[in-house]
């Protein structure tokens, strides 16, 4: 590879990264690069940088061109039990995640000689 991000045919990096991904969508950094021949750092530095509109990466790292790109589960919507235990149960969750602001705190000293901390 030469100053201008040229593979040795001729073409960019960019060019050989998109192509990669439309002959195989869903490959990681690493494979692009095993694939290319080059070194992960200029895969990642173009998947970041000058592609990055024109590629998507999923939650396990993996690239794809936008037109292929997997849809996401993020925006469907979960529906929410309300049932008597499961308001119960939030309830519950909720009073323990204001108690557990205080942090832990002990006795300074115990009438009984029980050891808190042991």
């Amino acid at each position: 590879m030469n100053e201008n991000n040229e593979l040795q045919n001729g073409t960019t990096i960019d060019q050989q990264i998109l192509v990669a991904l439309k002959e195989n969508p869903g490959l990681k950094a690493r494979e692009i690069a095993t694939h290319l021949d080059v070194d992960k750092k200029f895969i990642n530095s173009a998947l970041y940088g000058s592609i990055k509109d024109r590629c998507a990466q999923d939650e396990k790292y993996y690239w794809y061109l936008n037109k292929d790109a997997p849809t996401s589960d993020k925006n469907k919507k979960v529906s929410i039990s309300q049932t008597a235990l499961s308001n119960l149960s939030r309830y519950y969750l909720a009073c323990l995640g204001q108690d557990d602001e205080g942090g832990i705190s002990v006795f300074a000293d115990s009438k009984y000689g029980l050891d808190y901390v042991g």
